[in-house]
């Protein structure tokens, strides 16, 4: 995930998700718990905030374990552990984002400060002391937050810079283990993993309010032109193919 929040609290109806986990999921039951809280007495339904799917999904079996790359101000600040009613492992872990990643003493760079776990999740493997995407790992869900692309400064919220996309995607890393690689690479190497790839515009989270606007439209351009390389159909997505919330 590329998302300024972490999403992994505890959700509060995790008794209900556990009796789930026991008794099978249902496509029925999954619609009413995902319909978010009608009230501040409704215990048995996921956050209207968003922020508890990650734990919600790993709780319901549905999601193994999570990477979360930029967030802003975590929750937790080491790996996350959540075990389900079935008594399976899952892990959320923080990274920052990946041209701080894969530079010096960064998680997916330093041979001493690597995150082992992340990278294992990511398929993110050393050969010859370098390290790359292998190639027989299964796929994964790539979901991208534009939020996480918005400065939150004092009362205002200002979208990347075409400066900041170009030095975040488009500047080699130094490192010797990743050298010449840039998070561009590294977002191709994502994207032909991925089974399936979401983006949720998060227009509150970028400036625009409760609809997406013109803060909405400058982050798309910037994530299509210097991350996508222009292959995102824009058009397309502002009909409504990308979800808000």
């Amino acid at each position: 995930m590329f998302d300024a929040h972490d999403d992994a609290c505890e959700p509060r109806c995790k008794p209900r998700l556990d009796r789930v986990r026991k008794s099978g999921l249902t496509a029925d039951e999954l619609f009413d718990i995902c319909r978010g809280r009608q009230n501040s007495d409704d215990a048995d339904r996921l956050s209207e905030l968003d922020d508890d799917w990650i734990q919600a999904g790993m709780l319901l079996g549905l999601i193994g374990s999570a990477v979360v790359f930029g967030v802003h101000r975590p929750s937790f600040h080491h790996q996350l552990k959540v075990i389900d009613a079935l008594d399976e492992v899952h892990t959320v872990d923080l990274l920052p984002r990946p041209n701080t990643s894969m530079g010096y003493q960064g998680a997916l760079g330093d041979s001493i400060r690597v995150n082992r776990r992340a990278c294992e999740i990511l398929g993110w493997e050393e050969d010859r002391k370098l390290r790359c995407f292998g190639h027989s790992n299964p796929p994964f869900l790539f979901d991208i937050d534009l939020d996480y692309f918005a400065i939150p400064w004092e009362q205002y919220i200002l979208p990347w810079t075409e400066e900041i996309f170009r030095h975040e995607f488009l500047t080699p890393s130094r490192q010797h283990t990743t050298q010449g690689l840039t998070a561009r690479d590294f977002m191709d190497g994502l994207l032909d993993r991925a089974a399936l790839l979401t983006i949720a515009t998060e227009p509150r989270h970028c400036g625009d309010g409760e609809l997406e606007g013109p803060k909405v439209a400058s982050i798309l351009n910037g994530l299509n032109n210097f991350a996508f390389e222009g292959r995102m159909d824009i058009e397309n997505l502002r009909k409504g193919e990308v979800g808000s919330r």
